[in-house]
């Protein structure tokens, strides 16, 4: 569990970072964890699961579009996830192996954890 809760941390403190690549561990962990702190959130009779959300809005953008540039695709294929249906084709190339060599968006993101 300790890897999971770092990964998040990870997208946490990179939070306006847009730019970079971001491993399938990292995307999907900090989504994980982000879907059950907003299922947490809304099982408690109070506005806080607004504010998580209003508040990892930025960090959800921002791992989002660094796990397309993984996949060697441009962060603009995230703005279908505006709309429901529209969050299906970033979720898709999401789940795809990213590059197993540098792109135009960085390096491989397999062999650096920080």
């Amino acid at each position: 569990m300790k890897i999971s809760i770092s990964w998040y941390l990870k997208s946490l403190r990179r939070y306006v970072d847009f730019n970079g690549r971001a491993s399938r561990e990292e995307f999907w962990w900090f989504w994980a964890i982000n879907l059950l702190m907003f299922i947490v959130f809304q099982m408690l009779p109070s506005p806080l699961g607004l504010l998580y959300f209003i508040g990892v809005l930025l960090p959800s953008a921002a791992v989002t579009v660094r796990r397309l540039h993984d996949t060697n695709r441009s962060g603009l294929w995230a703005l279908p996830m505006i709309t429901i249906i529209g969050s299906v084709i970033p979720f898709y190339f999401a789940l795809q192996e990213g590059q197993d060599v540098a792109n135009q968006y960085g390096v491989n993101t397999k062999m650096f954890f920080w």
